[in-house]
Formats: structure tokens, sequence, C-alpha cells
């Protein structure tokens, strides 16, 4: 352990935030080092009050995030500073993963020994210069954070906090003694996130409403300046066992050094933020070879995020964040049974990672309001077949569950199961297209309800957009991974010569939550109309009464 009279040396002399961080930090056990990192060098040291980073993945952003909060933390005595993240997990994986760690494989310990331990806490780290950091989700509204006052926030994957928690949370720096004159803006917000939808507050606000700049790389063959796109990957030797793609100076195609570079401003007017964006084209770890394969392999939207860094326009988001947690309720949790009766929805997964989601929810008048009451969601991991059946039956009889509505596809022989214990009380659902008539139902074989992919769908988002679900948030976690099924839809249109074309629903991440959702609201409807199946179950009945009737009725008035 270093004498304290050499500590305090220390502090002295890195009082710039490169110098600390290469003499104080490790990565993997070896000294931390910006060679390769050029472009990290303006970041750490910009002392603009609110930075804003818009960055691809893998291009060491959470390191960053973690390297300057323990620069003003060790710095700046008496400084208070909040670290926010969505959700609770992503917060817990960056203490243990990276501050944590980034501490105690500090050299000779340094700041490992600054910890004060009387204020080592999981939500809180104090240390010995009075300087303390907090850690706490900002999901929702940052209720939980609100009562912090404090220096600085830094902001993690802030695409996925909303608008009214950011505003919230950024109060919290009002009152701080820090300072900056020229905007008349106390305190310090650092901003970092993937980017998602165009059209979004990190989108709208906190990269528009910054200088935006890009890494502008010299070729050091004939010295043109460029931005980097996927025009400067070119290949040589094509066609052969060496074929290789690189970076290439698109004026004489030399091979580019991507560390040869500096920020440049794109809109120099914005003042209000500083902002950076972090691609892989700009990472010189990340191979032309590597990001080729990935834009060959990858969704438009997914390459547009994870690999450009970009926000991406293509395609609209039906169910925003926003829209979801309007939907919450703080006051109800999940239940572990129920003595009402219940509709059961389930989206069956293919294996591996794709599990199966159970949802079971039932209808209730609020404030006037007919509303779809979430009571049960599982994520199942049962991959066994009559294992998962059996789990399925010990639901029904818990929650007194009186429709089960399943997809055929996954599932074709756990409804067949299902219906041979359960009769037409269970029954499968298929997604199909009905391009003339959307709102058509209809049954096919024993058990299979049919009906139009995009209208069924579209019922459920309008039930999200006007309110009509109530999810339990007394205790977020059990939900909160839902979350991002409901907000996977991506708007799309198919493109006709004989038509104006026809809306879809794509997704790129996973949306089986969202299905099997949607299959409790078919369930519902079932139920609601339940005299559907008397028809159809009589056969002298539907000889007499429906020889006229082409299609069951409407879903117009649910």
């Amino acid at each position: 352990m270093l004498p304290i009279h050499q500590l305090k040396e220390l502090q002295r002399k890195l009082q710039d935030p490169i110098d600390f961080t290469q003499l104080t930090g490790t990565i993997k056990g070896k000294p931390f080092s910006f060679e390769g990192r050029n472009h990290l060098l303006d970041v750490y040291r910009d002392p603009h009050p609110r930075i804003v980073i818009v960055a691809g993945r893998q291009v060491e952003k959470s390191e960053t995030v973690c390297r300057k909060l323990l620069y003003h933390l060790y710095t700046r005595p008496h400084t208070t500073i909040t670290y926010t993240a969505p959700r609770n997990e992503q917060v817990t994986r960056f203490v243990n993963d990276r501050f944590r760690k980034a501490i105690a494989e500090s050299k000779g310990k340094i700041l490992e020994h600054s910890v004060d331990k009387k204020r080592d806490a999981k939500t809180a780290i104090g240390f010995s210069n009075s300087s303390i950091v907090y850690f706490g989700s900002a999901w929702s509204d940052g209720d939980a954070l609100r009562g912090i006052s404090g220096d600085m926030v830094f902001f993690d994957e802030v695409q996925d906090i909303t608008q009214t928690a950011i505003e919230a949370i950024e109060k919290s720096v009002s009152h701080s003694e820090i300072r900056d004159h020229e905007l008349e803006i106390n305190g310090r917000c650092f901003y970092t996130g993937t980017p998602k939808q165009a059209g979004s507050y990190y989108h709208r606000v906190l990269w528009g409403q910054s200088d935006q700049k890009k890494w502008q790389v010299t070729c050091v063959h004939c010295g043109r300046e460029q931005f980097l796109s996927m025009d400067n990957i070119m290949v040589e030797n094509e066609g052969t066992d060496k074929e290789r793609r690189y970076f290439g100076c698109l004026e004489c195609g030399g091979e580019l050094d991507r560390t040869n570079g500096r920020w440049v401003p794109t809109k120099p007017q914005n003042k209000l933020y500083s902002g950076y964006l972090f691609s892989q084209l700009n990472m010189p770890w990340i191979s032309a070879n590597q990001i080729w394969r990935d834009y060959m392999t990858m969704d438009a939207m997914t390459f547009a995020n994870e690999v450009l860094g970009e926000f991406y326009s293509g395609s609209e988001q039906p169910v925003s964040i926003e829209d979801v947690l309007a939907c919450t309720d703080r006051n109800l949790a999940l239940k572990t049974s129920s003595t009402i009766p219940t509709v059961m929805g389930i989206d069956y997964g293919s294996g591996g990672k794709s599990k199966t989601i159970i949802h079971i929810g039932h209808r209730e008048v609020i404030a006037g309001k007919r509303k779809l009451v979430i009571d049960y969601i599982e994520n199942c991991k049962i991959d066994n077949h009559e294992e998962l059946v059996a789990h399925i039956v010990k639901l029904v009889d818990r929650f007194n569950v009186e429709k089960i509505v399943g997809d055929i596809g996954y599932g074709s022989y756990e409804a067949q199961k299902l219906f041979e214990i359960f009769g037409r009380m269970a029954i499968a659902c298929r997604y199909v297209t009905y391009q003339t008539d959307p709102k058509k139902r209809e049954y096919k074989g024993e058990y299979t309800l049919q009906v139009d992919r995009t209208y069924s769908m579209d019922c459920l988002i309008e039930m999200f957009k006007r309110r009509e679900i109530v999810i339990p948030y007394k205790d977020p976690e059990l939900v909160e991974p839902f979350f991002d099924h409901y907000t996977a839809l991506e708007l799309k249109f198919s493109e006709s010569t004989t038509s104006t074309g026809r809306k879809l629903y794509d997704h790129s991440t996973p949306d089986d939550a969202f299905h099997s959702l949607n299959y409790v609201r078919e369930g519902l409807y079932e139920v609601e109309n339940r005299f559907e199946w008397a028809g159809v179950e009589r056969e002298d009945f539907n000889s007499r009464i429906f020889d006229d009737i082409d299609e069951l009725p409407s879903e117009n008035d649910w």
C-alpha cells in the first residue's frame, strides 16, 4: 500500500483524465493504454457539461463510462455522482463486472485503498475523499433516483430510458457547484447508448441538438480526409484463397490507418450537447472482414444500430416503451393463483434460446373502461414436451383458466395434447393473411382458429395505445424482461405492382411475449363470444341457422 503522502502527490499529478487512466487502470491484467484509441482522447478530456455518445456495440462505450466515473470520483473531493441504466440487472452488471472490477484490479490497488469501507454498499460506494457514487435503475419515470442531489449523472443505455426519467434525473444536478458559465448550466451529464429508432428522444434531442462530431480519417498516402462508410471497405485478391477486405481511401485506394483522424463537428452551430458517434467502422480492432460479414448476415436495422451506430428510420415502432410503461400499475402484483376465470396465451419456443412464454389474464372494467389485466407471466424453460404439457395443466388448475390459446407452429404437439385433455377449451391459433377481409375468423380442423396476422396484432397494439392493458408493476424485475418483446415490432409495407401494398409487422429481436399476450386477447374474444363455438359444435344448428352466413361475427366492436 502506498503511503498517504504518495497518494496525495499522485492525486495532484493526475488531474488529466488520460494520465489518470493510464497510471491507475488495467485491462485483463495489462496496463491500460490509449494506443490505437486516439478517438478516445478528446472524449475523456471534453469539459462540456452535457456529453452524448451514440455508439454501436463493442466500441468500449461502457469502459469509457467506467473510466470517466473513476476519474471524477477520485480527483474531485466531495463529489456526488449517479450512475443509472434502464434496469436493475443492467446496473448490477455494470457495478460488478465493470466498476468494482476496475477498482479491484487498479495498479497497486490504489483505487481499492481509496474506497471508504464504511460507505461500500450495493447501491452506493464512497471514497476516502468524501466523494460518492450512487447506482440505480432509471426505469419508468426515474422515481428511484429523484431524491439524490448531486453533481454528475451518467446515463447508460440511454436509448431505453424514457424522456420523463431523463428529465427528472437531470434535475438532480441543478444545484451543483459545478457550473458552466458560458452555457449557464449546473452539473454535468454524460449520456451513452446504442441507437434504435429515429424519432426517439435520444435521437431528436440528445443527439439531434448536439454538434454531432464524427471521426474523420486522413489518408497517409494522398492526404484526403474522409468520414468512413461501407464504401471504404475494399477487397484485394478477390476470388482467391488470399481474398481480403480492408478499409481503403476513396481517392487513391490505399489502405487507411483508422487511428489517424480527428473529431469534426458536422453541426457546429449546436452548442447544447457535445456529441460523438462511435461507429465500428472507426474501431481498429474490428476488421473490415468482420463488418462485411455482419453487413451480409444482419437485418438492416440491427446493422445500422449495432455496427454503424446510426438511428434507423426504415420502419416505425408500433409499440413504444412509453406505451408499455403507461400500462403499468405500481400497486398491482402478479398472482400465484386466481379464483376468477382467466385465459391463458402460450407462445411455444423452438428450443435453445427460444423459450415458451406464458401469459394469463382476465377482463376487468376499471374506471369505466374494459381492460385486459395480466395475472401471470412466465418465461418457461421446460423443453420436454410431456413435462411442458403437465406444467400447463397445473397452471390451468391454479389460475381457474377457462380458455387456452397457443400458437400452432412450434406448439403443434402441445396443442394436440391439450385438446385431448380439455377439448375445445384448448385451441391453437394460426396467423394467416385474409387480404380482402382481415376481420375474418375461421376454424380449421378440430381446434385451430385462423386469424389475419396483421389485423390480430393491430388489435393488441391499439390496446397498448389506448391503455387497455394492465401490467402489474409492484415487482418490476418480474415483468421488465418482457418489455423488449412488446416493443420489438417493426412496421413495414410490402410493395405491390397491382395494389397499394400491405402493412406488415416484422421483428429483429424476440417478440414472443407480444404474441403470447395477443393469444390471451384472442382467447378473451372467444370466451366473450362463446356462442360461436356452440354453433360450430352443433351440426343440426349449423345447417338451419348459419346457412346464409359466410363468416363468423366481426371483431369490430370488441
